[in-house]
């Protein structure tokens, strides 16, 4: 890009004292991967292509859903059904022109992170599960790129720079110097299950891609081996440092090998049931099928029998010997919760959870259960 038009694009940031064309150009050349085009991804992703960030990646399985409006302010109610990183590109390359884009629909996995984040000076986390976070930061401990995490719970937040090393080439801690173990199941419910003002990931984005800048210009102090946690509902903000109880993680993959063999689903206690996920294409005009999302969550979904809130089910729902139910949620997680939970409870009846959410009942073909 021609210096003039650098100057007028970026004239503020340029103006900012520590600053200047040096950093600026810092970005311009900078490339940034970006995991998830979620409620954190897209004011990071906003932001970042604003402020002028050369090359951007974005990898993202998901389809824009009405419920996703009120955060995930990149996103129209034109772009419901559409794959997210199709409107990401659209929607960036509009902000700015410069931008080199790429996007992959799709989840990260570990070969992925193998095979893309060398190409990438750090990476972002803005996902919003467990398994995908404990695998990105091995993924980036592994190719040593440092690696921008933030994460949102209800009415709070957190951000935190790993692997980075420090100007005397001192490699910096990970997320699991933090949280070694993933937390047991239900034990910190995710946005869909509790709930999320569209503000919270919104602030924490901005804080999020702000350490991005940090981190490439070398401007300020990155979030190095520091978590700040903010809570929204009483303004506080606190940076605590630190201090690994161990740098022993024996269930942390050590090399490309065991990574690609390492099992996050199974490590952060989340069942793989063989027959209880289920296609849409096997439901059939004798299935049962009952929706298990809290009220406010629910859009209209023609097939859907029953609406029975997870929280409710174990009090309300009676099944009978042999009788086919489907459980339905917007992701498939507490879909399978409920699942699991009538399995255990009425073993005659056959339950099953419908993989990949309610947005699999859009190709559905009516054929026999096996």
């Amino acid at each position: 890009m021609e210096n003039a038009l650098v100057y007028d694009r970026y004239q503020r940031q340029l103006s900012l004292k520590g600053f200047g064309l040096e950093a600026q150009q810092k970005l311009l050349h900078a490339r940034v991967l970006v995991v998830g085009a979620g409620g954190l991804g897209c004011p990071v992703l906003q932001y970042l292509a604003a402020a002028g960030i050369g090359q951007l990646g974005v990898v993202d399985p998901d389809r824009v859903s009405l419920s996703n409006l009120p955060r995930q302010v990149l996103f129209s109610d034109a772009d419901i059904g559409r794959q997210k990183v199709d409107v990401v590109r659209e929607r960036l390359q509009a902000l700015n022109p410069a931008l080199q884009l790429e996007t992959w629909p799709y989840a990260c996995d570990a070969a992925f992170a193998l095979d893309i984040f060398p190409h990438y000076d750090l990476v972002v986390d803005t996902c919003d599960n467990f398994p995908t976070r404990y695998l990105v930061n091995d993924g980036c401990w592994l190719t040593g790129r440092p690696l921008v995490h933030a994460a949102v719970s209800e009415y709070e937040g957190q951000v935190a720079v790993f692997n980075l090393p420090d100007k005397l080439g001192i490699p910096g801690l990970h997320y699991r110097h933090v949280f070694p173990s993933a937390p047991s199941p239900g034990e910190v419910r995710d946005c869909a299950e509790a709930g999320v003002l569209g503000m919270l990931p919104g602030i924490i984005g901005c804080m999020q891609s702000f350490e991005v800048v940090k981190v490439i210009t070398g401007i300020g102090e990155p979030l190095r081996n520091r978590l700040l946690t903010y809570d929204t509902l009483r303004h506080r903000q606190l940076v605590v440092n630190i201090l690994p109880a161990s740098d022993a993680f024996p269930e942390m993959p050590t090399s490309a090998e065991d990574y690609l063999r390492f099992d996050y689903g199974h490590f952060c206690g989340l069942p793989q049931y063989a027959g209880i996920e289920v296609e849409a294409s096997v439901l059939h005009p004798d299935m049962r099928i009952i929706d298990v999302r809290e009220p406010g969550a629910w859009p209209t979904i023609g097939l859907v029998h029953e609406y029975i809130p997870l929280s409710q089910l174990e009090g309300v729902l009676q099944l009978s010997p042999g009788e086919e139910v489907l459980f339905v949620c917007r992701t498939g997680r507490r879909s399978l919760q409920a699942a699991l939970l009538m399995k255990e409870r009425f073993p005659l009846s056959r339950s099953y959870s419908l993989k990949g959410g309610v947005q699999s009942l859009s190709s559905l073909k009516k054929t026999i259960l096996p």
